[in-house]
């Protein structure tokens, strides 16, 4: 019977059905992907406040060995002038510089004042010092060894070149330094 009434319809109110139907599909459609993209900003949203939770543990920590390491006097704060000796020694030894900053060296580089080894530290996370991640750079001078488990927070700068850290940047305040010279 429901077949007959559908006979009984002429051609524009068929089309008007069909027309509503397709209307309720399209916005249907639309109302599944705009969820579907919602959903999925949601899941980025609570991934990136996983990650940087992660990252804030891990930097707590890395600040933690950072503060040890300075209370039982391992490291002291480096200055421009023993980052420059370092280097130039390091260049006219045929080693290269792999990064040119335009700032000065930063608060992140310590200089050992004994022979220590590293705690095991977070990977891939440095030192928070003044709101920024630093990675903690280490100038040994000669008799002095740190050791270390490859811990990615700590570069290793040893004056008598036993280890040739990943990147050896150049600072504006050294490159003066250098220069000047």
């Amino acid at each position: 019977m429901a077949a007959n009434w559908l006979l009984s319809l002429n051609s524009s109110q068929l089309a008007a059905i069909k027309e509503g139907e397709n209307v309720k599909n399209k916005k249907s459609k639309e109302k599944a992907l705009i969820k579907k993209a919602i959903e999925e900003a949601e899941r980025r949203k609570k991934r990136k406040e996983r990650e940087w939770r992660q990252a804030r543990e891990m930097a707590d920590r890395a600040e933690r060995i950072l503060s040890q390491l300075w209370k039982k006097g391992y490291i002291r704060p480096g200055k421009p002038e023993e980052y420059a000796e370092w280097l130039r020694a390091f260049l006219l030894g045929g080693g290269k510089i792999t990064k040119v900053e335009e700032r000065n060296l930063p608060s992140g580089f310590f200089v050992a004042q004994k022979s220590f080894k590293l705690p095991p530290g977070p990977s891939d996370v440095g030192i928070v010092i003044g709101g920024y991640t630093h990675t903690l750079r280490l100038l040994v001078p000669k008799g002095l060894k740190v050791e270390h488990d490859g811990t990615h927070y700590a570069e290793i700068f040893p004056f008598d070149y036993s280890e040739i850290p990943w990147t050896v940047p150049l600072f504006a305040d050294v490159k003066k330094i250098l220069l000047s010279e």
